[in-house]
């Protein structure tokens, strides 16, 4: 009899609190694992996966542990950690949860997401499976926290899927955003991607951002 095993990445995942000024932030790990033992020292880029509003929902859970399996340690952290208790899931499917959602992303401040940045750089340089090579990834708000995660020069690439706010500039606290002002400073590589009928995103917004990475 022979046994064979697969080469194909499993995924670990766990769940850290990382201490940032704000407090601990809970941040769920994705790690991919071969049970070969000359592929468990191998190391793997790292990758900050922003949420939706509504933080880890199956579907971001999902998308992580897939992105895992192709290669990638996956980090989540929860976006509103400096506001809600750790471990907190809002329902899509609820309205008056998703009004919570958008009014938080408007209450958060920026200074805060960015600071998260920085110790999420920290903390996955520091795991051992890490690379050192780290990009961001993200949807919806995360596509803008993406775009903001990119004016880190750390962020070597950047995935950003319809990102909202950003021609409006209505994110964080105020509603004053200058991520639009700023994409000069973004010195990695960066993608944007929006659905043709985005409903979030007017194509006078799409037109206004294009014009700004042209400058």
């Amino acid at each position: 009899t022979s046994t064979s095993i697969s080469l194909m990445p499993q995924v670990k995942d766990s769940v850290v609190d990382l201490d940032t000024p704000q407090g601990p932030m809970r941040t769920y790990t994705f790690e991919p694992f071969v049970a070969v033992p000359a592929y468990q020292e191998k190391k793997y880029p790292g990758l900050i996966f922003f949420s939706a509003i509504f933080q880890m929902t199956p579907g971001i859970h999902r998308m992580a542990q897939w992105l895992a399996g192709h290669g990638y340690l996956v980090y989540v952290p929860e976006i509103y950690h400096a506001l809600l208790p750790p471990g907190t899931v809002l329902d899509p499917t609820d309205p008056k949860q998703t009004e919570e959602g958008n009014r938080l992303k408007k209450t958060n401040k920026l200074s805060t997401w960015s600071s998260d940045v920085e110790v999420l750089v920290g903390a996955l340089r520091a795991h051992p499976r890490c690379s050192g090579r780290i990009a961001a990834l993200g949807h919806c708000i995360g596509g803008h926290l993406t775009m903001r995660a990119a004016l880190n020069p750390d962020i070597l690439a950047a995935a950003s899927f319809f990102p909202t706010d950003v021609h409006s500039r209505t994110l964080g606290e105020g509603e004053n955003a200058d991520t639009i002002d700023r994409f000069s400073d973004i010195k990695g590589e960066l993608v944007i991607l929006w659905g043709r009928q985005d409903p979030h995103i007017p194509d006078e917004g799409r037109l206004k951002v294009y014009q700004a990475l042209q400058k």
